[in-house]
């Protein structure tokens, strides 16, 4: 069916309480409801919190219709009690279940350009744009929906208080504004300065993301095959069965193809766009890029005592590798000179590997590609290291 719908947290001294109105009341009251003023609201229906829909801290919300009274107080503004957030770590997102609602307090990490998708099932086309987000304990992709992604213009950095984003399970977890959801730009409260100075400190890369995990879900069943050298790969036959083998690899690395090591990247389908009259365009999304991503996609040659070996790195294994995102790397002033402080320090690598047909008419090869890394003592890297579980 068809119809309007608005949905709003009311606030005073005591709670807080979700409201939502239909239809005619939109009709009424749409023009009366500004945010962060003090209204005195009379009539309305009472019943049991859908938790699907409302995270807000109470077990019971209201249903406001066209005999409600709702009236503007004209003093008292100094009075207005602050909005309430149930904040949750974004490493535990992954623990709740999808399409429930949550808060999160998080920086913003890095920007994607507006994109739009369309609905296959009514045609309708919706404007997004997606934001990689951090926390202390992790980094997730938070989408904007319509006017909120229109409208977006927070840059990397800002400290963003969302209240009632919704958790999805795409592509690992991701999170998604809806007509509910607020946001509010480095909020007055003395987590924004702690989130502030380890983000200034840190730049978010002492974190793993949970989006963007679909390896992830192999590595933790039968595919996962222990601990093992470069040539039990081939002894073993690994990676010639229907779904690609993970295997953990202590080695070192000492070259890296300096050459190529990053590429320009679509920002909403992550593939390169091809330069065309001084501008960019991504032909899977069959539109024009204004200011295309980097992100990794490099070969480093590695060695485990016994043999070498060349592996790709894709950009998640190119950020815990190299330190910092693509763009950063791109713009050091000694850039070989830092190439080479990555090099000669013990590794363990978690591989994905998988024969796949190189061409047309060429043989199938074996391909080896790095999903994670740790240092492994020496000077290593302590905040990438402490994004990784013991057993790796």
């Amino acid at each position: 069916s068809t119809g309007k719908l608005i949905s709003f947290t009311l606030i005073d001294e005591t709670a807080s309480i979700r409201a939502t109105m239909f239809n005619g009341a939109v009709d009424r009251f749409n023009e009366t409801l500004v945010p962060n003023q003090i209204f005195t609201v009379s009539g309305g229906q009472v019943k049991n919190a859908n938790k699907r829909f409302s995270n807000v801290n109470n077990e019971y919300e209201v249903t406001l219709d066209e005999s409600t009274i709702i009236e503007q107080c004209r003093d008292g503004g100094a009075q207005i009690p602050q909005q309430r957030y149930n904040f949750v770590p974004i490493s535990v997102l992954e623990k709740r279940e999808a399409n429930t609602m949550c808060d999160i307090l998080c920086v913003i990490q890095q920007i994607q350009d507006v994109g739009k998708v369309v609905v296959k099932a009514t045609g309708a086309e919706l404007v997004k744009r997606t934001c990689r987000v951090t926390d202390k304990t992790a980094a997730v992709d938070l989408t904007f929906w319509g006017d909120q992604a229109l409208s977006f213009n927070y840059p990397a950095g800002s400290v963003l208080a969302v209240k009632n984003v919704r958790i999805g399970s795409f592509d690992g977890c991701s999170l998604s504004t809806t007509m509910s959801s607020t946001v509010d730009v480095n909020p007055n409260i003395p987590d924004t300065k702690v989130l502030v100075d380890w983000f200034q400190t840190t730049n978010g890369t002492d974190v793993q993301s949970i989006s963007g995990r679909r390896d992830m879900a192999d590595m933790d069943n039968t595919m996962f095959r222990g601990r093992k050298f470069f040539d039990d790969i081939q002894a073993e036959g690994l990676g010639r069965g229907e779904k690609a083998d993970f295997v953990d690899i202590r080695c070192t690395p000492f070259y890296v193809r300096a050459d190529r090591i990053n590429y320009e990247a679509c920002p909403t389908c992550n593939k390169k766009v091809q330069g065309v009259d001084n501008a960019f365009r991504c032909e899977k999304c069959n539109r024009e890029v204004a200011t295309p991503d980097l992100r990794y996609m490099c070969s480093i040659h590695v060695s485990d005592n016994v043999n070498t070996f060349w592996v790709t790195l894709f950009n998640e294994a190119g950020e815990q590798f190299f330190g910092m995102d693509a763009k950063k790397l791109n713009q050091e002033p000694n850039l070989q000179q830092y190439l080479h402080s990555r090099l000669l320090q013990p590794v363990v690598m978690r591989l994905r590997v998988k024969e796949d047909r190189m061409g047309q008419d060429s043989e199938e090869r074996i391909q080896i590609t790095c999903t994670r890394i740790r240092f492994v003592g020496g000077e290593g890297d302590a905040k990438i290291n402490a994004a990784f579980p013991d057993e790796l």
